[in-house]
């Protein structure tokens, strides 16, 4: 029996979603073990993204990931969401440029089609 609503092209799930909306592009990021377990490496290209991170500040954070957000929430007066945002797409072209086949996946990007921003964060 018709309602007289349009009939769905598509599979509709749950409260009226549809089956393919919500649903990201999941994009790599640098694993970050490999981060931590190389600290004293990569150092240097933190500082190159986050440049107002002391030397001192980066000996502290020794690769831990929540320090390093943490600190860069703190530096530069962002919010743990914009610090985590910025982190991401940091850690996604890491990984891009370092060609990784150990990715971890981050669903909750916010970004949409696979694009990025500005690609720095």
């Amino acid at each position: 029996m018709m309602t007289g609503a349009a009939p769905r092209s598509h599979d509709v799930t749950g409260a009226g979603r549809c089956a393919h909306r919500g649903s990201k592009p999941r994009m790599p990021r640098m694993n970050w073990d490999r981060i931590s377990g190389n600290w004293t490496q990569w150092k240097g290209r933190v500082r190159e993204r986050w440049g107002k991170l002391t030397h001192e500040q980066l000996d502290v954070i020794a690769g831990r990931r929540d320090q390093l957000s943490g600190r860069i929430q703190e530096v530069y007066g962002l919010t743990k969401e914009e610090a985590e945002r910025q982190m991401r797409n940091w850690e996604r072209n890491l990984a891009i440029e370092y060609d990784q086949t150990d990715l971890v996946i981050d669903d909750e990007s916010g970004e949409e089609n696979g694009t990025q921003r500005n690609g720095r964060g």
